[in-house]
């Protein structure tokens, strides 16, 4: 009898299941191992979209490196000697350089350059050849040409489709298929942000410019898409966001062009190569008893920007019998004029016969197709990012603006040029910052980035970044 009553007791014990406790602690460890996995997987999905993108990219860096050695065999070419010879006798005749964007030529954009050297009209000539083949914005002009970028892709129709002249319907002639529906292209649902992404696409797989062939189309389905539903295809990176490039980013090193914070040439207010006149041409890039100018100074700030971008920047220079004389700093080099070529050009015959500054300096400002050059002496080679997992990028988009703190509207010291429109700057991939300052400002002011701009670029992928394998 007594064992029949402990076996009741004992199936009365086991058939009351769980405790309460007990329950908790299962679906926590439960709850930690999902929690733990989910962690996991999204760790390893956000490792696979970086890879990704590191990968694209470093397809595309390939790529516009061989269409730049294609370049380089096509400045040997006969063709290119003879247009330099012709490039030579239009700038001594005389050439408009609309230098403040307005669009209109004003009291001194016409010049002539009596005397301008052959090898800086090679050199010009080579830097305009270079912005033919990887044309940035659509409305950017094309050099030696009549056309913008966006009439280069609407006259190759196999690209573009059937709206050849991108008014967003079929008109007279158009409608290829005769189905009555606007096949291809659908330009009213552009948008800027993808623009660079799809002229660099056109420009690597169909633009064959003097000779330069496209070098091909071997993309995967995940590394394009149209974001924008526009009908044409850009380069995205593992989040499915348009790849941004930007063909010369000087301004990631030198944010003022190359009179610097102040907007003068040589050290603001003085007369620093002691002619009698302040802040002249000639002034340009020099180290004084008062320090270097500020065209010459890259400010550390700057510096740090760009390492974001651009990995195993030389270190500043350590000055040697301070203030007179410094090392010099590689990132006053432009790569394709390393000894200052044009530059110098430029200041000889501005001397020589008394031409503005901004006419001939500031060339990255103008619109005019010929001289809408990269910053001077300024370290600068293609750039190509991904705004990584924020999709924040840090700087402007690469097409002109001024509106350099990203408002949407053009605050106090925006408006450079005083036309009231925003334009400008962007397409030199300038970092978001305050406005900038005024002229009277000196060469030792404090240069403001937005600590925005910092955050949103710590985790760019750029084919200039060590992630990205670039130099």
């Amino acid at each position: 009898m007594n064992n029949s009553i402990q076996l009741e007791r004992h199936s009365q014990r086991v058939s009351r299941g769980f405790t309460m406790v007990e329950l908790l602690i299962v679906i926590g460890i439960v709850s930690f191992l999902i929690t733990t996995l989910g962690v996991t997987v999204a760790n390893y999905i956000e490792n696979a979209r970086e890879a990704q993108t590191i990968a694209t990219i470093q397809k595309i860096e390939g790529l516009i490196s061989e269409r730049l050695k294609g370049l380089e065999r096509a400045y040997r070419r006969p063709d290119f000697t003879s247009f330099v010879n012709r490039f030579h006798s239009a700038l001594e005749a005389g050439v408009v350089i609309d230098s403040n964007g307005n669009g209109t030529q004003d009291a001194g954009e016409f010049l002539q350059l009596p005397g301008f050297s052959r090898e800086a009209t090679d050199m010009l000539a080579r830097k305009a050849f270079a912005r033919l083949l990887f044309p940035q914005f659509f409305s950017e002009l094309l050099p030696f040409t009549s056309q913008t970028a966006r009439q280069r892709m609407q006259a190759d129709r196999a690209f573009w489709g059937e709206d050849v002249n991108g008014n967003g319907t079929l008109d007279t002639g158009e409608d290829a298929n005769g189905n009555g529906t606007l096949d291809g292209v659908d330009i009213t649902k552009h948008q800027r942000t993808t623009e660079s992404s799809e002229l660099l696409y056109y420009a690597l797989t169909r633009l064959e410019i003097f000779g330069v062939s496209p070098v091909g189309d071997d993309f995967k389905s995940s590394e394009l898409r149209d974001t924008d539903g526009d009908g044409l295809m850009e380069f995205v990176d593992g989040w499915g966001r348009p790849l941004r490039f930007y063909r010369s980013p000087t301004r990631l090193i030198k944010p003022y062009g190359v009179f610097g914070p102040d907007g003068q040439p040589g050290v603001g207010g003085n007369d620093d190569d002691g002619d009698g006149t302040n802040d002249n041409l000639p002034e340009v890039g020099i180290v004084t008893s008062s320090g270097p100018s500020d065209d010459l100074t890259i400010d550390s700030e700057w510096r740090r920007f760009a390492g974001l971008f651009i990995s195993g920047l030389p270190r500043a220079p350590v000055q040697v019998n301070q203030p007179v004389l410094v090392t010099y700093d590689q990132l006053n080099q432009d790569p394709d004029d390393p000894y200052g070529l044009l530059i110098s050009e430029f200041r000889r015959l501005s001397f020589t016969l008394n031409i503005p500054a901004s006419k001939l300096l500031e060339t990255e400002l103008a619109y005019d197709a010929l001289w809408s050059f990269p910053t001077f002496d300024v370290y600068h080679k293609p750039l190509v990012v991904s705004a990584g997992p924020d999709g924040l990028l840090g700087i402007l988009e690469p097409f002109p603006t001024e509106d350099f703190n990203r408002n949407g509207v053009l605050d106090t010291g925006e408006d450079l040029n005083g036309n009231g429109v925003i334009d400008y700057f962007g397409h030199l991939a300038c970092p978001e910052m305050t406005a900038p300052p005024p002229a009277t400002l000196t060469a030792t002011t404090s240069i403001v980035i937005l600590p925005t701009a910092f955050d949103a670029a710590s985790d760019n992928i750029t084919n200039h970044n060590r992630r990205a394998g670039g130099r």
